[in-house]
């Protein structure tokens, strides 16, 4: 895991340097340092007047241009192969560089996924919700917003890009088309989940958790929990979120490999032909443990949770399925098709961030959280997973620096560009002060945000 983990920092770190370096070269920039990595040198090179150097921690990396220095208060080099020794239009493209090959990356690593792979489509939107409202268990969304919606990927992007708006969704409900107006989704306080007909299965239990504590184990079945069935991801959760605490929560659990093949088959029954299973009560009991627990979830991130990993069968669901192969020419364009929608995706976020619509502390990953993400991409999904997930941080790397902040590419590209409207130079003693609170307002969430990711690891 850590292997992909650092793997993925250098490819990120290394293509978003090296989009500054290049565009540096072609401007007449001389590039002094090009470094990967932070700390004391363990390897470098000279060539060509610029030193290029892999460092002990491979985290982070830096271009270090001639005469650039943010926080000097007096430029003092203008040498025309420095950096303020060319126009302002330059060293906008300069600026420019690091997103742009951020997002050439993450184009090309989707692209590559996308022809190699395909892409699999489940053709399934019926839905089930974890609590009352405009929407119902069994409703089959086919319009968000006027657009058409066909399968389960659309559904949720659709949904996550107009979350805590009011939406506009048509839906097939006992066969006639409904239209619903003012629909307000809130992904932290309610699931919209497939609609199923089963009940979860415990895989893992976490470690000291209030699972853990009594002492459920994996294999167990989830029959109820405070008499509700949850037959699906938002039956689980309105149960667990909403329910009177403790929750008393009614188990299945084999006691052997027997019991296992019970349970198969009794799900199986009760799937097709909804099977009752009292007449065979007493034979049931030889292989499965029935039990009945008390529990009191723990508060991650504003949600309950009581420490399982689980998953729900689902009988049916293959004949949904659908494996979709692309040319050259289409992996292209859904590559940029899905480039577009990261990206805006971002920009969604951080708007909403920033009118309180969204708790940073659970929707904020730092470079810890991204860190493990990468990692588990790659040890858990294989060479094409950690591609696509590389590849969607590759992009909202790429958004992120065009912001227009001090101490960003965003915030260089503002102050060059403002030299270029005035044609005359911002002094340098003011822009030094604005990168130093710049850097420090950076650091400050940079802190923030990995005090969140450690306590949420």
């Amino acid at each position: 895991m850590i292997f992909y983990a650092l793997l993925g920092f250098i490819i990120l770190v290394f293509f978003h340097e090296f989009g500054h370096f290049i565009m540096a070269k072609i401007v007449g920039i001389r590039v002094e340092e090009f470094a990967i990595g932070m700390g004391k040198s363990i390897v470098s090179k000279n060539y060509k007047g610029t030193l290029y150097k892999i460092n002990i921690f491979p985290i982070g990396g830096y271009c270090k241009l001639k005469g650039q220095d943010d926080f000097s208060a007096k430029i003092e080099n203008f040498d025309e192969d420095s950096f303020y020794g060319r126009p302002a239009t330059s060293r906008i493209l300069v600026a420019f560089g690091g997103p742009l090959f951020s997002y050439l990356l993450g184009f090309f690593l989707l692209f590559t996924v996308l022809y190699f792979t395909g892409e699999t489509k489940l053709n399934y939107t019926k839905i089930a919700v974890s609590s009352d409202s405009l929407l119902k268990d069994g409703d089959e969304i086919v319009e968000i917003n006027n657009k058409k919606i066909d399968n389960w990927q659309d559904l949720q992007i659709e949904l996550l890009s107009k979350a805590r708006e009011n939406t506009s969704i048509k839906v097939k409900r006992d066969g006639n088309l409904i239209n619903i107006e003012n629909f307000f989704y809130d992904p932290s306080r309610e699931i919209i989940a497939r609609y199923k007909k089963s009940i979860p299965i415990i895989i893992n239990v976490l470690k000291d958790s209030p699972a853990d504590k009594v002492k459920i184990r994996p294999y167990t079945r989830i029959v109820s929990i405070n008499n509700i069935i949850p037959s699906d991801e938002a039956k689980l959760f309105y149960a667990i979120n909403y329910s009177n605490l403790p929750l008393s929560i009614k188990l299945e659990a084999p006691k052997n490999i027997f019991g296992v093949i019970v349970l198969d088959i009794i799900d199986y029954l009760d799937y097709y032909f909804d099977f009752k299973r009292d007449n065979i009560y007493s034979f049931i009991q030889n292989f499965i443990d029935f039990n009945t627990v008390s529990i009191m979830p723990q508060l991650s991130n504003e949600r309950k949770i009581i420490g399982i990993q689980y998953y729900f069968r689902e009988y049916e669901i293959d004949k949904y399925v659908k494996k979709i192969n692309y040319t050259i020419f289409e992996s292209f364009d859904r590559a940029f098709s899905q480039s577009f929608n990261v990206i805006m995706l971002s920009v969604k976020g951080i708007s909403k961030i920033f009118k309180g619509e969204i708790d940073v502390k659970s929707n904020v990953a730092g470079p810890l959280k991204i860190f493990k993400q990468l990692g588990e991409a790659g040890s858990y999904g294989g060479i094409f997973a950690f591609m696509n997930f590389t590849a969607i941080i590759s992009l909202a790397l790429a958004f992120f620096n065009l912001i227009p902040f001090p101490a960003l590419d965003g915030g260089h590209i503002v102050v060059n560009f403002f030299e270029v409207v005035a044609r005359r130079r911002p002094s340098p003693k003011i822009i030094g002060a604005i990168q130093v609170v710049g850097i420090v307002i950076l650091l400050s969430l940079l802190f923030i945000v990995s005090i969140n990711d450690i306590f949420g690891l």
